[in-house]
């Protein structure tokens, strides 16, 4: 058993309140605690569906408009956006947990976040060897996997807790009218 710590307080009531909120009885800060509520935060989930929304508005520029800005350099941000969020929710959660399919109703969106990732980093790293002069044999699959991007903007109805519960009660709908 580990002993227990005394928390000294500062008499500031918000740091009071978060050392209270954060650290653990043997003086740990419980950083996975912390995480979740970042992660859950009105800020960072508008950041998050802010980010989304861009990288959306971009990739349709880009289809209109294909010359008129450096695409790759913007993509590769939205990228590691998107990889950063993704490394943090996993980190969080835990890597068994987020992908644990028993007891984790986060399961499907784990998943699908996971797989529009990767597929980023796949495009990446097929359009820098493209860049480097070589030539693919899978040009043509490559090509879709480019396109499977607009699976990014799926990616707002996770973020955006009132829209996944509309886009549910939809879908239940429809289940209920097609029966």
């Amino acid at each position: 058993r580990a002993p227990c710590l005394e928390l000294q307080l500062t008499g500031t009531a918000w740091v009071d309140s978060l050392l209270l909120r954060y650290t653990t009885p043997e003086g740990v800060i419980a950083w996975r605690r912390w995480g979740d509520d970042v992660l859950n935060h009105t800020i960072f989930q508008s950041l998050t569906a802010g980010v989304i929304l861009a990288n959306a508005l971009c990739m349709g520029m880009e289809t209109d408009l294909p010359d008129f800005l450096r695409w790759d350099d913007l993509e590769f941000f939205f990228l590691v956006c998107f990889i950063f969020e993704l490394g943090l929710r996993m980190a969080v959660a835990g890597p068994s947990h987020f992908v644990a399919y028993k007891d984790n109703p986060e399961f499907a969106w784990n998943a699908f976040d996971l797989l529009v990732v990767s597929l980023g980093v796949v495009d990446a790293a097929t359009s820098m060897v493209v860049m480097l002069g070589r030539t693919l044999q899978f040009a043509t699959l490559f090509r879709i996997i480019r396109l499977l991007r607009i699976l990014r903007a799926f990616r707002i109805v996770r973020v955006l807790k009132q829209l996944y519960l509309l886009a549910y009660g939809f879908v239940e709908g429809a289940s209920a009218v097609f029966w």
